[in-house]
């Protein structure tokens, strides 16, 4: 699987985007997009997968995770 990374950080938050692709399996593709809170304890996650049947990209999950220590 390749995947490509970008990270980008503004107004205190930051956030991560990651593409892939399966080269054995062109049709099989996800996506994933998380934003880290300014609180530097939070970050929101939204990955997407594409549908096998039309091609397009749906979401796939969705995550909220919080430091606690």
């Amino acid at each position: 699987m390749s995947w490509q990374s970008h990270w980008t950080r503004s107004s205190g938050s930051s956030e991560w985007s990651v593409e892939g692709k399966h080269g054995a399996l062109p049709e099989h593709r996800q996506r994933m997009h998380a934003t880290f809170g300014a609180d530097g304890r939070t970050m929101t996650i939204e990955s997407e997968a594409r549908d096998a049947g039309t091609h397009e990209m749906r979401p796939d999950m969705s995550q909220i995770l919080t430091r606690v220590a």
